[in-house]
């Protein structure tokens, strides 16, 4: 198993994922599991784009300032 930190993530509708196989990741790691699960099926990254990105930037540099909303 790795070491480090996995962040998993996955569409909740996902017909080719399930949630117990998004969470199975846990089995590969000694650090941390943790499971984002987001609305949509299977290219649900094509739907949170942006929430997605700033999710794995906090998990990159969780000191940082978190980036100013819309105006």
């Amino acid at each position: 198993p790795i070491t480090a930190p996995v962040t998993v993530l996955t569409g909740r509708a996902d017909a080719k994922v399930t949630a117990e196989e998004a969470r199975a990741w846990e089995r590969h790691t000694t650090g941390r599991t943790e499971v984002l699960a987001f609305g949509g099926g299977h290219f649900f990254l094509l739907e949170h784009q942006e929430r997605i990105a700033e999710s794995i930037l906090a998990r990159l540099f969780p000191h940082a300032p978190a980036a100013p909303g819309p105006a």
